[in-house]
């Protein structure tokens, strides 16, 4: 019993600071600080460790947003962080604001931050549906493979956001990553709300 009491508390003591209406972390998060980028891992993820100011490609986050130093200035600041709920590492869900160099109209991010054997994965979600009203059951089954053969991960309600996976899609099903549950599934294409679009928009919208 002290054994399981004791592993309780630590996971705890890692557990994400911020909460589901949180549009800031707390002011001692672990990922606050600078990232100097290593190496981009596929299309959309880069890996960071840790490094001074100065150091290429230099990522710095705060409490309430983060700011990239590369080919161009990029200063972003969050609207919205959710943790994430994942074994494979501690992070949020973010949505920010951002201006490039100062100049031109503000455009809006999903980041996705996390935290993994020490660096930084840093996740750009940009395509994304919504879970549809029209459920018979009233809601939709998350599976492991496209089909109803495979095992169901996650119970999804209307509204819940989806980010595309690489576009992959066999048949009617396509593979997606639950923004609210940080997992990756397949589901029937037909319960979407029909269309793909830029979560910095629609699917922004429908969330608040």
């Amino acid at each position: 019993m002290k054994k399981l009491l004791l592993a309780s508390v630590v996971a705890l003591s890692f557990a994400p600071t911020a909460h589901a209406t949180d549009v800031s972390l707390s002011l001692t998060d672990p990922l606050i600080g600078h990232w100097c980028l290593i190496k981009g891992d596929d299309q959309v993820t880069d890996s960071y460790k840790r490094g001074a100011w100065d150091c290429d490609n230099n990522l710095a986050i705060t409490h309430d947003g983060y700011h990239h130093y590369a080919r161009h200035e990029q200063a972003c600041s969050f609207t919205r962080v959710r943790p994430l709920m994942s074994r494979d590492g501690y992070g949020y869900a973010t949505r920010a604001e951002c201006d490039r160099d100062g100049e031109g109209p503000k455009n809006i991010q999903n980041v996705e931050f996390r935290i993994v054997g020490g660096l930084l994965k840093y996740t750009m979600t940009s395509l994304c549906s919504v879970v549809g009203k029209d459920m018979p059951d009233g809601f939709l089954n998350l599976r492991a493979g496209p089909g109803v053969k495979y095992d169901v991960k996650a119970r999804l309600i209307t509204g819940d956001e989806l980010a595309s996976v690489n576009a992959e899609r066999k048949g009617k099903w396509i593979r997606v990553k639950v923004l609210r549950l940080g997992i990756v599934g397949w589901l029937d294409e037909k319960y979407t709300d029909g269309s793909e679009h830029d979560c910095s928009a629609d699917a922004m919208a429908e969330s608040q």
